[in-house]
């Protein structure tokens, strides 16, 4: 998956955490986790932890 986006802000603000969304599966890594569309509605339980 590319977030080139994403990507360029994290490295110029430096966030706590980031959060995508896309069609791909559920994952967490370093910093960002990927919410996949289909839970959406759920973002804020991600969010949240």
């Amino acid at each position: 998956m590319r977030a080139k986006s994403l990507k360029a802000f994290c490295e110029k603000y430096h966030p706590k955490y980031a959060v995508r969304t896309s069609m791909s599966d559920y994952r967490e890594q370093d910093r960002m986790t990927n919410i996949p569309l289909y839970n959406i509605y759920k973002i804020r339980e991600y969010v949240d932890k």
